[in-house]
C-alpha cells in the first residue's frame, strides 16, 4: 500500500486534538447545566472565500449528514472548525428525507433499490456519500472528523483523496472529481453486498464490511492508489465522542448492530420496513 502525504505540518493533528479535548471538557460542564441545549446546522452554507482554482480540480463542495441537525456544544464547535477550514467550499448538509430524495434523483435503479433496503442510518450514509461524490464530486467529512489543515491545502494537486488508518482504508474523509470510475466500482460493490447479504449463524457481518471501508477496500485492492495517512488530513473524534454525537439517541452507533438490511424485495412505491436513522 503506497502512501503519499501532503507536505507535513507535524503539530497539526496534536493541536487539533488538544483543542478538541478542551471542547469536550467544556461540553461536559455546559451540558451538565444545560442538558437540552442544541445548535441547528443549516442545510446549505455558501463559500466565504474565493477559491484557489489552481489548487485542485475537485469541486468546492463539502457534503455531510447525521441522524439529527441539532448538535451538542462539542459537535457544534467541530462544525465551526470545519467551516473555518473549508471557507472556499459550499457546505451541504442532508438529513434523512433529503438523502432519500437525492438517491431517488441521482442513483441508478440498482443502487437506489439497494439503498432503500438499508435500515441503519450509518449504512445509508455510507452509500449516499459515494453516490453524491460520484454524481457531483467534492469532499465528504464525517461530522466528528475535523480537518487538520485547510481543505484546499490537503487536496492540493489531487483529483481524488484516499485515506488510511493503521494500514486500512477509511471513508471518514473522501474527496474526488465527479464521475470517478473507482467510485462507480464502489457503488457496484456495495449494491452487490446488499443484494447478497444473508446473516450467517456464528458470523457477524457489520456495516463496516457491507457498506463501509471494508467493502470499499476490496475495490481499491484492484487499483494502484496513492494513500494519505489519516492524521495528515483529519482527526476523528477530536471535538466529540459517542456521548455528544448520540446524546439524543444513546446506544445507536452502527457498531452495535448486526441486522441492518431489509431482506424483503424492495418495490418502488412499496412501504419500507422501519429503519434506524443513526449515522456516523
Amino acid at each position: 500500500m503506497k502512501q503519499v502525504a501532503p507536505p507535513p505540518f507535524l503539530l497539526a493533528a496534536p493541536l487539533r486534538r488538544n483543542a478538541g479535548n478542551l471542547a469536550k471538557l467544556l461540553g461536559y460542564l455546559f451540558h451538565a447545566v444545560f442538558p437540552d441545549k442544541r445548535w441547528a446546522v443549516p442545510s446549505r452554507s455558501p463559500a466565504t472565500k474565493k477559491p484557489d482554482m489552481d489548487a485542485t480540480p475537485i469541486p468546492r463542495i463539502v457534503w455531510q449528514t447525521n441522524f439529527t441537525d441539532r448538535y451538542t456544544l462539542p459537535l457544534w464547535l467541530n462544525h465551526l472548525h470545519n467551516r473555518r477550514f473549508s471557507r472556499p467550499f459550499e457546505h451541504r448538509y442532508l438529513g434523512d428525507a433529503e438523502m432519500d430524495e437525492y438517491m431517488r434523483a441521482k442513483a441508478s435503479p440498482r443502487v437506489r433499490d439497494a439503498f432503500f433496503r438499508l435500515q441503519d442510518g450509518a449504512a445509508r450514509a455510507d452509500l449516499w456519500r459515494v453516490q453524491a461524490l460520484y454524481s457531483e464530486g467534492g469532499a465528504y467529512l464525517d461530522v466528528d472528523a475535523p480537518p487538520v489543515r485547510p481543505l484546499e491545502r490537503i487536496l492540493q494537486g489531487r483529483e481524488a483523496l484516499y485515506l488510511t488508518h493503521h494500514e486500512e482504508y477509511t471513508n471518514l474523509f473522501m474527496a474526488t472529481m465527479p464521475g470517478n470510475p473507482v467510485y462507480e466500482e464502489f457503488l457496484d460493490e456495495i449494491a452487490g453486498n446488499i443484494e447478497r447479504f444473508v446473516p450467517e449463524k456464528g458470523k457477524v457481518k457489520t456495516v463496516y464490511y457491507v457498506t463501509g471501508p471494508g467493502a470499499l477496500e476490496k475495490v481499491l485492492a484492484r487499483h494502484r492508489i496513492d494513500y494519505v495517512p489519516r492524521n495528515r488530513a483529519a482527526v476523528q473524534g477530536a471535538y466529540s465522542n459517542e456521548r455528544f454525537q448520540y446524546a439524543d439517541r444513546p446506544g445507536s452507533k452502527w457498531k452495535y448492530k448486526t441486522v441492518f438490511i431489509d431482506r424483503t424485495e424492495y418495490r418502488k412505491g412499496a412501504p419500507l420496513a422501519p429503519k434506524d436513522d443513526s449515522q456516523g
